[in-house]
């Protein structure tokens, strides 16, 4: 027999896991599109002949690079999190 507790607390951890999932995929959707933008820069300084354009784009790429480190200390955190919900809902 489930106690009303035992409800809240099911429903509570569906929610933490909910959102911590909603917040992994944020994070990851994120660094996709620091990813794309990369390849475009490479790209258009691939394409481009004029040394101003591709020293352009070579800064936007160390710019937009500067953002991964951070952001993948975010993805770790979040994992983190995921898996003590996880471990968790194992041992209860």
């Amino acid at each position: 027999m489930i106690t009303l507790w035992g409800k809240l607390k099911e429903l509570a951890t569906e929610d933490e896991i909910n959102n911590a999932t909603l917040q992994l995929r944020a994070l990851i959707n994120l660094r996709e599109n620091i990813i794309f933008q990369i390849k475009m820069h490479i790209g258009e300084a691939s394409r481009a002949n004029d040394r101003q354009i591709i020293l352009a784009h070579l800064e936007n790429i160390y710019h937009e690079e500067k953002g991964l480190n951070p952001l993948f200390n975010q993805i770790v955190r979040s994992l983190y999190v995921l898996k003590g919900l996880v471990k968790r809902i194992i041992t209860n």
